[in-house]
């Protein structure tokens, strides 16, 4: 009876160490996504806007009829 009492206080422990550590590795983890506005230029009657360095090759599509977003093509 003592075994079996012991076990389960044993269980107990572990179940509880368990859980401490998913809860503190949570968070310490933080934020993942960082975000910044995105650089936007008048162009006539339209809004080009950038989404990281507008360098190299861009692929560009149009959200609505005056705001173009472009993307570097990586």
């Amino acid at each position: 009876m003592k075994k079996k009492i012991a076990f389960g206080w044993l269980m107990v422990f572990f179940a509880a160490v368990a859980l401490i550590s998913v809860l503190a590795w949570a968070n310490a983890r933080g934020a993942s996504v960082s975000s910044s506005p995105l650089d936007c230029y008048a162009q006539g009657q339209k809004t080009v806007c950038f989404d990281g360095k507008p360098s190299g090759q861009m692929t560009c599509e149009m959200l609505d009829q005056q705001t173009m977003i472009c993307t570097t093509a990586e």
